[in-house]
């Protein structure tokens, strides 16, 4: 039997025998070892210096101040399997609005439908998806670093971006060479200075609130796709003025073996990061 569907049987078995959402699964198990080659660079170790999320009021400059870590943005990946009906199960090409304009009160997206979209199945299989539910997902914590492409330009860029490759459940499904089938979230701050823009460029579902405000949505599966949020034209609508402070919150989906892309290119200095923890 190949190792990804013994993961998969045993992780059927603890989800029998647990609740269906919460949990503190640790990511442990599955196929691999999640061994130090992981090019990400990270551990699943919470850095000491990853404060709460702020109140956001005092207009602070958090980029390279002493809360900022240099070692790059915290990625919470969960893997899935195709047991789970929003991954892989899903054909097509296009947008959908899966998500509301606002974020949840628990910093987390919220389902826009009262069932079934085009490529999603229901309100409470699309909670798991950022979420930790032992016997659906597994979490692994990774860091990406940004580079100063140019001057004021920061980017991070990885035409395969399989951050989990050995860990999780494992590579798969059946007998992909990579780990498909994961979400990635990530929460950060920055502080508005004017003229920023935000760029994103990759496939299947990704949602960027800056403010608790939908800012990018790319949400539903599609080849590779762009889109970019000017700072300065979506003020108001974003509720953010120059010199505060506001949180960024990244949330993007890989759900179905084909690729997985992953660019951010930004004019806001990610070289240095203030992570707040992800729940």
């Amino acid at each position: 039997m190949h190792s990804r569907s013994r993961a998969l049987l045993a992780s059927l078995a603890v989800l029998f025998a647990l609740p269906a959402c919460g949990g503190d699964d640790d990511g442990g198990g599955g196929r691999g070892d999640g061994g130090d080659d992981n090019p990400f660079g990270n551990s699943t170790d919470q850095p000491a210096n990853m404060p709460g999320r702020p109140g956001l009021t005092d207009g602070g400059d958090v980029t390279g101040d002493a809360g900022a870590d240099c070692s790059g943005l915290r990625l919470v990946i969960r893997d899935f399997t195709e047991m789970h009906p929003d991954f892989e199960h899903y054909t097509g090409n296009g947008l959908d609005g899966i998500v509301e304009e606002d974020l949840g009160a628990d910093h987390k997206p919220v389902y826009a439908h009262p069932a079934e979209t085009e490529f999603t199945t229901s309100p409470a299989d699309f909670m798991q998806w950022y979420r930790d539910v032992p016997g659906v997902n597994q979490r692994v914590e990774v860091d990406i670093r940004f580079t100063e492409t140019s001057p004021g330009q920061f980017a991070y860029e990885n035409g395969e971006f399989f951050p989990i490759d050995g860990r999780g459940f494992g590579n798969g499904p059946g007998d992909a060479e990579h780990n498909f089938l994961f979400t990635t979230e990530a929460h950060t701050v920055f502080t508005y200075k004017g003229g920023e823009r935000f760029t994103f460029r990759g496939d299947d579902d990704l949602w960027v609130f800056v403010n608790n405000k939908l800012a990018v949505d790319l949400g539903g599966l599609h080849p590779q796709q762009e889109e970019t949020i000017d700072f300065d034209q979506n003020r108001a609508r974003l509720g953010i003025e120059v010199g505060q402070t506001y949180p960024m919150d990244i949330f993007h989906a890989e759900r179905h073996t084909e690729q997985s892309n992953f660019r951010i290119q930004t004019t806001i200095d990610l070289s240095c990061i203030q992570n707040v923890p992800v729940d």
